[in-house]
């Protein structure tokens, strides 16, 4: 039974991770019989790709009080889940950074490193826990009731993009491989802006886009320099950033407006961390994201044409800040 694809979701994130272990344990005595109820050992994930370099997983560790409640899934196929395990209450306990310059191929590499306590887990139907959240006595029902809930399952983008090439029916998001019907002419600009393939230059991404779309440049690439600062992202596009949005309002608004409009989309992580920055626009009657960068494994570059799917890619409103920027239609010259 070959998996796929593994990722965790908890905070409002859907994460994957490249190497992955839970584990359990219990004390035996000197003839090898067991000699303790079942012990929790940690749960050991690694990260890599923009996720690594999200705050949101120093926050869960330097905050020595903090606990998330989530899953683990192992899916070997699309939305067809071989394992799920479900973690409660789980303290953050080891976090490792690494960087190295000489990477793999050319590419440099960041990962990160988590080690999760937690105060119980599920793993296909049987629960275990390790202790109580609650400091009395209490019978096993009541101990079960004061967990934290992790959010509700959600199917794994990251998978069906792997798996059909980049787009999944309903999922709103188009990678053009075998089968997939992504916007032909949007789904190009995505992939010929960022030929350096960049992983700081989103600002840029989205300059080289709109030359594109409005054949000012229809050649237009991206440098692979820092991101603009805000300001000067407002400047380069004649905009105005307004937070305080979400996905759908997003959509539903362009979707509104008139053939051709075009806007910049930032999200900026409320734990810290690196912000973001896209390009929408309506085309074809339908509103759609241009991604230019590849983030790794079924985040590769795309057009989104969902709201769910953005939220999938960039975070809900509790892992995120929203903000929208319409960017004004070019000049139309008169004859005189």
């Amino acid at each position: 039974m070959p998996i796929l694809h593994a990722e965790i979701q908890v905070g409002g994130r859907q994460v994957p991770f490249v190497a992955g272990s839970f584990s359990f344990w219990q004390l035996t005595d000197y003839e090898g019989r067991p000699s303790t109820d079942v012990r929790l050992g940690l749960i050991e994930l690694t990260l890599v790709g923009e996720a690594a370099t999200w705050g949101f997983w120093e926050s869960w560790m330097l905050d020595a009080h903090r606990r998330h409640s989530g899953r683990l899934i192992f899916y070997q196929n699309e939305d067809q889940k071989a394992k799920t395990v479900i973690f409660y209450d789980a303290f953050c306990v080891h976090y490792t950074c690494r960087f190295d310059a000489r990477g793999h191929n050319g590419q440099g590499s960041f990962e990160v490193e988590l080690n999760l306590s937690a105060a119980a887990k599920e793993v296909q139907g049987l629960f275990s826990e390790a202790h109580s959240v609650i400091p009395w006595d209490a019978d096993k029902d009541t101990r079960y009731r004061a967990l934290s809930k992790p959010a509700e399952y959600l199917p794994s983008a990251a998978l069906a993009a792997k798996v059909l090439g980049g787009s999944t029916p309903g999922d709103g998001s188009a990678g053009g491989g075998a089968g997939s019907r992504p916007v032909p002419v949007l789904l190009a600009i995505a992939r010929a802006v960022n030929p350096l393939n960049g992983l700081q230059n989103c600002t840029h991404i989205t300059e080289a886009v709109v030359a594109r779309l409005r054949g000012t440049d229809p050649e237009a690439v991206a440098p692979d320099l820092p991101a603009r600062s805000l300001a000067e992202l407002e400047a380069a596009h004649n905009t105005t950033i307004e937070f305080g949005k979400n996905f759908y309002d997003i959509f539903h608004q362009i979707g509104e407006a008139d053939e051709g409009t075009a806007a910049v989309v930032v999200t900026l992580p409320k734990e810290g961390g690196m912000g973001h920055v896209v390009t929408i626009t309506k085309h074809n009657g339908t509103a759609t994201i241009i991604e230019g960068q590849d983030w790794g494994p079924g985040l590769a570059r795309e057009v989104i044409t969902s709201p769910t799917r953005a939220i999938r890619r960039y975070g809900d409103e509790d892992a995120v800040h929203v903000g929208l920027g319409l960017i004004p239609p070019p000049p139309t010259s008169s004859l005189s």
